[in-house]
């Protein structure tokens, strides 16, 4: 800042997401060949407000080991926030101070990003809010009592998103994991020992990607910035499957002959797959997988 008659007064201001700051400039009377070049650092304590503000920048959501790049987890690692278990309510992913996961309230530039019907924030099948790599700055606020925040007694949480810029900018990522890089399941490694079952992983594939690119429309007016994202999982999992008894075909067959004849060719195919099972009367555990995918676009432009 430079007035005629004044000395040039320069102040760094850190400006964060969520929080109220105050910058206090004064002029000085002086010479105009006098440069004067002031650093402050953020105050220690906020004074402003009673808001409990913790915030994340992009170095931070970048690094911070994220997995299934769901961008609720930044917040679990806020003060006063648990991940959420049955114990604590078991509704959403995160519970803060003890209240529950349906108080917490979620935007991203300002825009409510809250399940619609039971105020959580699901978003498909996977439970996942994705676009880890579009959001630019986190704000977890707690105790949120200023005029901006409002509707949810629990954290609020603002993410602001990249923007396009005067340079041409992007990234892309892909994170894979497999079989090969998980153990087996303890559960599941005791139900194959007890039915003398060879220790075998089950089929796992999960994959994970995400891609921007951001640049200028028309220089220092216009800019554009495009982000695709996805994950597609394919999770093991065991089950008890139970086969009939000879006893019992027996006695079934004997009963369906009896009463109903014509129904004896049908049930003699279904015992015929008990038969070929490998056991019998034992519980057998079942490689059997679940598939889930979810996939989040998101394109914006802006102008100045």
């Amino acid at each position: 800042m430079e007035k005629e008659g004044f000395s040039k007064l320069t102040q760094n201001v850190s400006v964060l997401l969520g929080q109220t700051v105050t910058a206090n400039v004064q002029l000085q009377t002086g010479s105009v060949s006098t440069s004067i070049q002031v650093e402050a650092a953020p105050p220690l304590l906020q004074t402003e407000n009673a808001n409990l503000t913790t915030v994340y920048e992009q170095k931070e959501i970048t690094e911070i080991p994220n997995p299934g790049n769901d961008i609720t987890y930044t917040a679990q690692t806020a003060a006063g926030v648990l991940m959420s278990t049955p114990t604590l309510g078991g509704y959403g992913n995160f519970t803060a101070f003890g209240l529950p996961g349906t108080a917490n309230l979620f935007t991203i530039d300002g825009n409510d990003y809250n399940d619609p019907f039971l105020n959580l924030n699901n978003s498909g099948s996977s439970n996942l809010l994705l676009g880890n790599d579009d959001i630019s700055e986190v704000a977890v606020v707690s105790n949120g009592y200023t005029g901006q925040y409002g509707r949810q007694a629990s954290v609020q949480v603002d993410y602001t998103t990249k923007q396009g810029t005067n340079g041409l900018h992007g990234d892309m990522l892909y994170n894979w994991t497999g079989r090969y890089l998980t153990a087996n399941d303890p559960i599941n490694k005791l139900s194959q020992q007890a039915a003398g079952l060879p220790n075998t992983r089950p089929f796992e594939n999960n994959n994970q990607w995400a891609a921007s690119l951001g640049g200028p429309v028309i220089k220092n007016k216009a800019f554009f910035f495009v982000e695709t994202e996805g994950i597609r999982y394919i999770f093991g999992s065991n089950a008890t499957t139970y086969v009939s008894t000879l006893a019992f075909q027996s006695y079934v067959l004997g009963k369906v002959a009896t009463i109903h004849p014509t129904d004896v060719p049908f049930y003699n195919n279904v015992f015929s797959l008990y038969n070929a099972a490998a056991a019998r009367n034992t519980p057998t555990p079942v490689d059997s997988s679940c598939s889930l995918s979810h996939r989040r676009d998101r394109s914006g432009s802006g102008l100045s």
